[in-house]
C-alpha cells in the first residue's frame, strides 16, 4: 500500500497518516514498519522451504525395492 502511493501529494488514499505530514513519504513507511514489521521477501520464504536431496530419493527407492524383494521371497 505504501509503495503504491509513494510520492502522492496527499494521504487520502491511505488509512491514516503515519507521520502527520502532507504527502506519502519514507517517514510514513518507517511508521508502518514499526507497527507491522518489515515486508516478507518471497525469495526468503522459498529459500527456506525444505527440499529433499537426490541421495535421499535414491535411498528411499532402494528401501522400497528391498521391501518388495523381501515380500516376494516370503510369500
Amino acid at each position: 500500500m505504501w509503495r503504491d502511493n509513494l510520492g502522492a501529494p496527499t494521504d487520502e488514499s491511505l488509512n491514516g497518516n503515519g507521520d502527520q505530514m502532507d504527502g506519502v513519504t519514507e517517514d510514513d513507511y518507517d511508521v508502518w514498519t514499526s507497527n507491522f514489521g518489515p515486508p516478507i521477501n518471497a525469495l526468503s520464504v522459498s529459500a527456506s522451504a525444505a527440499v529433499p536431496e537426490p541421495g535421499a530419493v535414491v535411498l528411499a527407492g532402494l528401501v522400497l525395492i528391498g521391501c518388495a524383494a523381501a515380500g516376494r521371497f516370503r510369500g
